[in-house]
């Protein structure tokens, strides 16, 4: 499924912690983003630097789940999911 591996499981990561974060009270402001077009030249994250919602100065952090599954056993000699 093209896709699935780079870059779904990513998002669905991000979803993840954007949810579970929400149901936290973090000390900071947390901005949780999707960003399209990276094959294409990093679109996304070059306007979010371009038009940033807070100064990029203020931001601290910044945490890139771009793959975080792999269902391809052939990869670098990974195991499929679950295995």
């Amino acid at each position: 499924m093209n896709g699935a591996d780079d870059n779904a499981s990513g998002s669905i990561g991000v979803l993840e912690i954007a949810e579970a974060l929400a149901m936290t009270k973090p000390k900071r402001s947390i901005i949780c983003m999707l960003c399209a077009g990276e094959e294409l030249g990093l679109l996304g994250s070059s306007y979010f630097t371009e038009n940033p919602p807070v100064p990029l100065k203020d931001i601290i952090v910044k945490i890139n789940l771009d793959m975080i599954g792999c269902s391809n056993t052939d990869a670098k000699g990974l195991a499929p999911i679950g295995a």
